[in-house]
This record gives C-alpha cells, sequence and structure tokens, in this order.
C-alpha cells in the first residue's frame, strides 16, 4: 500500500478548526443580532417626564443615539439592516446643538423641515417610522407645518405623537396646516392644548396625555374627533361638566392621571366630580406639583392628600371596572430644613389597592 503523501497530511491537519476558534468574534458584523441591539440599547433614549414637563427643546444629548445609529448603518450592509430601522424609529427635531437658546426655534424648526423633505424623498425609510418627537414654533409655519403633516400622512406604522412644546400663538397656523389630515394608526399623543388641532385628527387615539395648560381644548378635540377608543388620560383635571363629557366620549376610559394640589382653585374634593360619569375607571393617579415654596406644608398635603383617597376609593368603588383597582399617588421629594426646595424628578409614589 503506498504512503500518504506529506501535502495531503498537512491538508488534514489544517482542515479541523479548534472548537475555540468557531466562538471568536473578529469584527462587530460577527455579532449576534441580539447583542447588537443590547448595545443600542445604551444610548440616551427621549424620557416621557421630560416630555410631560413641557421644555422648549430637550438636551442635545439625546442626538447621539441616531447620530451613532445613522453612522452605523452607513458602514456595511450587515449593520444597516439591523441600524437603518433603529435609526428612524423616531422622527426627532427637538433638540438643539447650538448654545444660543435665544435661537432655537431656527435650529429647531430647519431641522424638522430638513428631515420631512428628506424622508419625503427617500420613501423606503417611511415603514420605519413609529415614533414623532417634535418642537413646533412659529418659525417659517406657512412652509415647516405643511410639510410636517404631510410627512405624517404618509406613515404607514406611525403610532406615536409627542409635542414637547408648541407656541401658545400657532393654533391657527397648525389648524391651516392640518386641515384635510387623517392619522388612523396613531393611539398614543402628548400635546400641548394649544396643539390640540393635531388630536382632532387622530381618531384612534387610546392614550392622551396633556403637558401644558388645563387640557380643556383637548377634551373638545376628543369629542370633535370621537375618540371612542380612549382607555388612558393623563394631565387634564376635568370639572364636573367635563367629566360627564369625558364619560359620553369615551365609555370605556381605564385609567385618568389628575393633577393634586397643596392649596389654590382646585379643590380637595374635586375628585367626587367624576361620580356618575367615569363609571369604568380602573386607576386613579393623583400627581402633586407643588410651586417652589419657602414653609413646609407637609400637613396641608396629608389633609388634601387624606380626601383625594377617599373621593377616589368611592368612584373606584362603584366601577363597572373587574379586576383590580388602583389609587397611584405621585408628588415630589422635599429637601432641607428651614426652606423647603423642589427636586425635580419623582421620587416619591404611593398605591391604594381598592
Amino acid at each position: 500500500m503506498p504512503r500518504p503523501s506529506k501535502r495531503a497530511k498537512g491538508s488534514d491537519q489544517t482542515a479541523q478548526p479548534s472548537s475555540s476558534a468557531q466562538v471568536i468574534y473578529q469584527t462587530i458584523t460577527d455579532l449576534p443580532s441580539e447583542l447588537l441591539l443590547e448595545i443600542v440599547s445604551h444610548f440616551p433614549t427621549i424620557l416621557i417626564d421630560e416630555i410631560i414637563a413641557n421644555p422648549r427643546i430637550l438636551p442635545v444629548a439625546y442626538r447621539e443615539r441616531f447620530a451613532s445609529l445613522r453612522a452605523l448603518s452607513q458602514t456595511c450592509k450587515e449593520l444597516r439592516e439591523v441600524c437603518l430601522p433603529l435609526a428612524w424609529e423616531r422622527l426627532e427635531a427637538c433638540t438643539t446643538a447650538g448654545d444660543r437658546q435665544d435661537m432655537f426655534f431656527k435650529e429647531v424648526g430647519n431641522n424638522l423641515e430638513r428631515k420631512c423633505n428628506g424622508l419625503m424623498q427617500n420613501k423606503h425609510l417611511l415603514p420605519y417610522v413609529r415614533t414623532v418627537t417634535v418642537s413646533l414654533t412659529r418659525y417659517k409655519t406657512s412652509t415647516i407645518l405643511p410639510a410636517f403633516a404631510n410627512c405624517l400622512a404618509v406613515f404607514p406604522n406611525l403610532h406615536t405623537i409627542q409635542v414637547v412644546h408648541a407656541h401658545s400663538q400657532m393654533t391657527t397656523a397648525i389648524k391651516t396646516a392640518f386641515e384635510g389630515h387623517t392619522f388612523p394608526s396613531v393611539r398614543t399623543i402628548i400635546v400641548p392644548s394649544c396643539a390640540h388641532e393635531i388630536l382632532r385628527r387622530c381618531p384612534g387615539v387610546e392614550d392622551l396625555t396633556c403637558n401644558e395648560d388645563d387640557g380643556s381644548k383637548l377634551i373638545g378635540a376628543l369629542a370633535w374627533a370621537k375618540c371612542g377608543n380612549l382607555k388612558t388620560l393623563r394631565g387634564i383635571s376635568p370639572n364636573k361638566a367635563q367629566a360627564k363629557r369625558l364619560g359620553r366620549i369615551a365609555p370605556n376610559l381605564r385609567l385618568i392621571q389628575v393633577r393634586g394640589a397643596h392649596y389654590g382653585a382646585v379643590g380637595p374634593g374635586f375628585i367626587a366630580d367624576f361620580a356618575n360619569s367615569l363609571q369604568n375607571l380602573s386607576t386613579i393617579e393623583i400627581k402633586f406639583v407643588p410651586d417652589i415654596c419657602i414653609e413646609p406644608l407637609a400637613m396641608v398635603l396629608q389633609s388634601r392628600k387624606t380626601q383625594y383617597v377617599e373621593d377616589a376609593r368611592g368612584i373606584l368603588g362603584s366601577s363597572k371596572c373587574d379586576g383590580e383597582k388602583l389609587i397611584r399617588l405621585r408628588y415630589t421629594h422635599w429637601e432641607g430644613s428651614n426652606e423647603f426646595r423642589l427636586i425635580r424628578e419623582y421620587k416619591l409614589e404611593e398605591v391604594v389597592v381598592v
């Protein structure tokens, strides 16, 4: 029998890779998509509480996620498949890179116009957009707002609209730009009262938050759009007449969040006005947002809180909704000895099971 050649022997030795070599990732493209998504999750994402605070703009740090994802999507085919949809899942125009805060409206406005026009020219990106987070100003409203409204109308998978801020004197401009449009796929909206015309174009909304003013105009918009699927309402403290109207508009409303007060015009028994109107509630949230004070209000807060809980317990006790019923109280944390100061972040929360 002839001896095997040395070349064949060498070939056999190199044909069997070691088990350790099979799990070494040479480049980022070799990583499983699950690990790539985990890495991406560590980029800063816009917080709902910051939107609800109704600032004119949000921190520039929120641009990091979009910029990084866009850059990664332009490196190779493998990363493009993962990063491009993530880069465009949110249309954001509410941050500025410049130091001049007095000129924020120009940068935000130009950014929104540029992105809307770019999306309309690159229609393969349209299905990726699911959330829109913007600040609206009076800068070039006749040009920017129509472009924005036209862009919203062609997003097939849009489900959330978040208006961080809108100028109080641009209601008419918004109405003109959004006239004739409807966004039936939208389910969640955060919007100030002055932008209620946007809500009028979203008949399928299920979750609504008011982040500025008392929200009375939003109740009118809900009625106009016949938003019968509304399940969650935050940031509005309706009076008795408004609560009755809400009961007719959204008979299946499950959660309402109202603003509690340490003192002032909103009396301690105003939650009782919901009785006989909102009959399917399962959760009542009471959010305390006191002004900056120079004296402790612990006794006043405790008195108001006791009344709120008593009223909420009575309403939920007669609710027709099945399942667990909750009263959730959220209030700010006070620090200091003689002079109390407000901490912006909500740190304290109580839950009462009815």
